[in-house]
């Protein structure tokens, strides 16, 4: 067999693979009560802090509030999380304490409060 058609072979294997484990995480979420937008809030969640926390590290200081918001809504834009139809409300305190309201498609308020 050639070189790419091993090459072939291997990609068609992870994505089996790939597919396999997300269904089994599908399975596993279910016997836990998780519906599928409590699984992409998490992702939301996680992508975020991975991301902050590689901005810290290339910055080598804390990440400002306003930042993370900044972050969140380019994130939320980039992956356009539209079935996540509410509205992310983000606070944080860099001077002083803000409200940050984004909606599905990434657009990013500032506010005084929110609800």
């Amino acid at each position: 067999m050639s070189s790419s058609g091993l090459r072939e072979n291997h990609a068609r294997q992870l994505r089996v693979e790939q597919e396999r484990e997300e269904d089994l995480q599908d399975d596993r979420d279910r016997r836990r009560g998780l519906r599928w937008d409590d699984r992409r809030h998490a992702e939301l969640v996680k992508e975020v802090g991975v991301y902050t926390k590689l901005k810290e590290l290339e910055a080598k200081r804390p990440l400002k509030a306003s930042a993370v918001a900044k972050l969140t809504s380019v994130i939320m834009f980039e992956r356009r999380f539209s079935p996540l139809l509410t509205q992310v409300i983000l606070g944080g305190v860099d001077t002083k304490p803000k409200v940050w309201v984004l909606d599905p498609l990434g657009s990013l308020l500032t506010d005084e409060y929110a609800s």
